[in-house]
């Protein structure tokens, strides 16, 4: 039997590091695979090398593990502060950010922190600090024209 390669080692990875990051399910599937390989007698360090994964990551599923069992390595409910503006009003704004900032009527051609958060006043009625907005930059798709602060 030939040995089978994958041709795009990289591109693979990435998409399936992709789908374990995005998707519940996945990421349990992941931590499943880490402990079956700590289990065979890799060290922590080991199978986080392997999986990209920090060693105290997988070192806190195998504590998890033997302190809960399977239901230790399911994904957790995130308690924490709530985003600031919902889904519809980020897809709203990103829309808005597509358009230069002067054509809605501001006096300049750049998006910077200072403006998105006016802008985020104007339409939203809520305030966000300069740091928050930069963020905002930070999580949003790089289709808008913007200004480093």
């Amino acid at each position: 039997m030939h040995k089978l390669e994958i041709t795009t080692p990289a591109a693979v990875q990435a998409a399936l590091r992709h789908e374990g990051e995005h998707s519940p399910q996945s990421r349990f599937v992941h931590r499943l695979h880490c402990l079956l390989r700590v289990g065979t007698g890799r060290s922590c360090y080991e199978v986080a090398e392997v999986f990209g994964d920090d060693p105290r990551s997988v070192e806190r599923w195998v504590r998890e593990f033997q302190q809960h069992g399977i239901e230790g390595l399911r994904e957790k409910s995130h308690t924490g502060r709530h985003a600031t503006l919902a889904d519809a009003q980020m897809r709203q704004l990103e829309l808005a950010l597509r358009n230069g900032p002067r054509e809605l009527g501001y006096a300049v051609d750049l998006w910077n922190n200072q403006l998105l958060r006016a802008e985020i006043l104007r339409r939203f009625g809520v305030t966000l600090s300069a740091r928050h907005c930069q963020r905002l930059f930070k999580n949003l798709p790089p289709s808008h024209p913007q200004k480093t602060d």
